[in-house]
């Protein structure tokens, strides 16, 4: 709103605009102006890398969700390389296929091709039948916040942290209650609390 100052929506690339009276955005996505106005480092951080593979069998050798880790230097690795295996039961792929998701938060280059390539010979099998990698981009302001508050940036317009190259969604949780409470009010519930399953009735 130009006469206030408060965000009242978000302008799409294809010039649509959609209105709200409350703006909530990952700090990546924020301008690097406003994310200083919220008092945020703006240098740019390298991020989290990500590999994402569709397979014909398990990097692991189990079926169903897996998670390891790949240590440094185990494949000339400098920082710990984490790899998810998701199959059908997690909905994630069709049956018989497999995700292989590879990621590591560095501060300078990694490359994850080499723990690929580990897993690869672990499994000689296995067919890799479509691959992407990509970095996930954290600025050091994203970064500073990962587990802090949520930040208002200016009236109407909240950033929040960044995502955590660990695979656990309590900082998040937590961050999203911060900013529930501080948008509507410490008196307003968060969340409705479930009933005991033996207090269903049927």
């Amino acid at each position: 709103d130009k006469q206030t100052g408060r965000a009242s929506g978000v302008i799409c690339s294809n010039g649509q605009t959609i209105r709200a009276p409350v703006v909530v955005s990952s700090l990546a996505y924020v301008p690097e102006e406003l994310q200083a106005a919220g008092g945020l480092p703006t240098e740019q951080d390298s991020g989290i890398r990500r590999c994402v593979c569709v397979c014909s069998g398990p990097a692991m050798g189990e079926e169903g969700v897996c998670l390891g880790m790949l240590p440094p230097g185990a494949c000339g690795n400098s920082v710990c390389v984490r790899v998810l295996q998701l199959d059908v039961s997690a909905q994630a792929c069709p049956r018989g296929k497999y995700i292989w998701h590879l990621w590591a938060a560095a501060p300078g280059p990694c490359d994850l091709h080499p723990a690929l390539f580990l897993l690869r010979r672990l499994a000689p099998t296995v067919a890799v039948h479509w691959c992407a990698y990509y970095t996930q981009r954290c600025p050091e302001g994203a970064a500073a916040n990962a587990r802090g508050e949520a930040v208002e940036l200016r009236p109407g317009l909240w950033g929040v942290p960044a995502p955590s190259p660990e695979v656990d969604s309590g900082d998040a949780l937590g961050a999203a209650e911060r900013l529930f409470r501080a948008v509507a009010g410490e008196g307003e519930q968060y969340l409705e609390t479930m009933p005991e399953p033996e207090l269903v009735e049927e």
